[in-house]
């Protein structure tokens, strides 16, 4: 039997075999290999099938999903504060009951008190559109067109004027129907029955969730697998601890940052000669939004900006309301949201608002409201998960080694 003579590529492999781009496999080693990445697509298969079962089940479930989802958070949020008011002496029972009642009363008084009025003042200042519109024409067009000494395009004044046409005959009637609407939910519980069915079904899942959110706890623990239970322990109180206290510090500096904006924009309005109750609907709305992070100043940014325009007070009563926009920014972002939240999460402002853009694509109110905290998750578990990879054979390259 004669010996055919190497190419110098396989000397060159043969020599050093960690620079062959592509190296001969036994029989044994492509069987290894096609089961494992077989096994490996058929677990991507599998977590496919179940992410398109929860989400057809999700949709199909719609209804039910909101109290249950929105009783979970309710109850993760109180839970601490449950537990500090039972290690006080109260039973745990009775505690749930105080905190659940004194947190469903204060929405049922701003759902009926403020919650109307509001809707109608902003419903009015909806309608004014139109007249905005009227007076960029009539007036701020000519004033400036003198400043520059020049006219404008025949574009924007058409632009301005095809807009103000079409804000005239559908603002007035958008504004009165919501109005409207929002004051017959409150007061006409006829057109919401379900909808209250389903408000009325959240207290009562929080008391279950909250009763039984220990048991649960010390439950779910005993499923996991022993060897690794410690370890999914300490992963998951890293995990709460920075998802809870950024979800609870957020509720908090909405809260406060509301307050702040109410009592701000009242004082402005009151020196620019504006309605102050319109301050006042403005910081409800801020508290409420910005538990989604900037969500909340963004809309009343918006909203105030129109109110202003709406009815020009001067530049003294622009500067009063500019200053108090400026005071509220300055405080969250270097007093209250640092003092409250610290690192929680610790994301960078752009990453946050990408998130938050996904989040609305993806999953709408919820998708905003979640994806914060989920990303906090996620960069808490990070860490172990790089170090679980660097640790296989693919990342350090002995794949084969293993396999043979």
């Amino acid at each position: 039997m004669t010996n055919e003579p190497m190419s110098e590529h396989d000397v060159d492999a043969k020599e050093h075999p960690e620079s062959a781009l592509f190296q001969r496999l036994s029989a044994e080693q492509y069987k290894t290999r096609l089961l494992r990445y077989t096994y490996i697509l058929m677990r991507v298969l599998f977590a496919v099938i179940i992410g398109y079962a929860i989400l057809w089940l999700a949709e199909a479930l719609g209804t039910l999903l909101f109290p249950l989802l929105a009783s979970l958070v309710l109850a993760y949020l109180l839970h601490p504060w449950i537990d500090t008011i039972e290690a006080r002496g109260l039973s745990r029972r009775l505690s749930i009951v105080v905190v659940l009642a004194a947190a469903f009363l204060t929405l049922g008084i701003v759902a009926v008190f403020l919650l109307p009025p509001l809707i109608r003042q902003l419903g009015d200042v909806i309608a004014d559109i139109p007249k905005l519109i009227t007076t960029i024409q009539e007036e701020w067009i000519p004033w400036l067109e003198r400043r520059l000494r020049t006219e404008l395009p025949t574009t924007v004044r058409e632009g301005l004027e095809s807009a103000g046409q079409r804000a005239g005959t559908s603002l007035p009637e958008v504004a009165q129907r919501a109005g409207s609407w929002t004051v017959g939910a409150v007061f006409k519980t006829g057109q919401v029955l379900f909808a209250a069915f389903n408000l009325l079904l959240i207290p009562l899942f929080s008391y279950y969730f909250l009763r039984k959110f220990d048991q649960a706890s010390h439950a779910i623990a005993g499923w996991l697998p022993v060897r690794r239970r410690e370890y999914t322990l300490g992963l998951l109180s890293r995990m709460d601890s920075a998802v809870g206290s950024w979800f609870r510090g957020q509720v908090q500096v909405a809260s406060l940052m509301g307050v702040l904006y109410g009592v701000g924009l009242v004082v402005a309005f009151a020196i620019a000669d504006i309605d102050p109750k319109l301050g006042i609907a403005i910081g409800i709305i801020v508290a409420v939004l910005n538990i989604i992070p900037y969500f909340g100043m963004i809309v009343a940014s918006l909203i105030t900006t129109l109110v202003v325009l709406l009815n020009w007070p001067g530049w003294g009563g622009v500067l009063a309301v500019v200053i108090v926009f400026l005071i509220n920014q300055f405080l969250e972002g270097y007093v209250v949201g640092p003092k409250i939240l610290g690192d929680s999460v610790d994301l960078n402002p752009i990453a946050v608002i990408i998130l938050l853009l996904a989040g609305a694509e993806l999953a709408g109110i919820w998708g905003m409201l979640l994806i914060v905290p989920l990303a906090g998750a996620i960069r808490i578990v990070w860490p172990d998960l790089m170090a679980i990879y660097r640790e296989t054979a693919f990342y350090r390259g002995d794949l084969d080694e293993a396999e043979g």
